[in-house]
């Protein structure tokens, strides 16, 4: 008998672990946007994909990189006598997002290693909000 109770709350503690494993699986849908129609928010966790070009074995080839960044509104064109020169020109409309440069903090710190100095905004091909704000640098798959 006791052995017939101990598989009986063996099999409840299955039955309640795959409870609790349906209630954390969830569905998480992304918004995608464009930055040229719909401009980033500036010092917010947000996924972007970033677009570029490398050069190996003599040939050119277009590649996408997921990254989970802040944007800055400091960028490669401000000199400490000109704060935020391209944020400044964004904000007051006379320039669009997509013709300014602005820094793309890695929340899980890739760019240390990049010669180019990590990425700028122009290079986002699409955003979206991040659906866990933080999760992403702490897992780094």
């Amino acid at each position: 008998m006791g052995r017939f109770s101990s598989v009986n709350y063996q099999i409840l503690e299955i039955q309640q672990l795959n409870l609790i494993m349906e209630k954390v699986m969830i569905e998480t849908k992304i918004q995608w946007n464009k930055p040229e129609e719909v401009p980033p928010p500036f010092e917010k966790e947000i996924l972007v994909l970033v677009g570029g070009q490398i050069y190996e074995g003599g040939v050119w080839s277009k590649y996408l990189k997921p990254l989970e960044v802040k944007i800055s509104k400091e960028g490669p064109a401000d000199v400490p006598s000109e704060n935020s020169f391209d944020f400044d020109g964004f904000t007051s409309g006379r320039r669009n997002f997509m013709d300014c440069q602005f820094f793309l903090n890695e929340l899980n710190g890739d760019d240390e290693d990049d010669p180019m100095g990590g990425w700028f905004s122009d290079a986002i091909v699409l955003w979206a909000e991040s659906p866990f704000p933080g999760l992403i640098a702490i897992v780094d798959c």
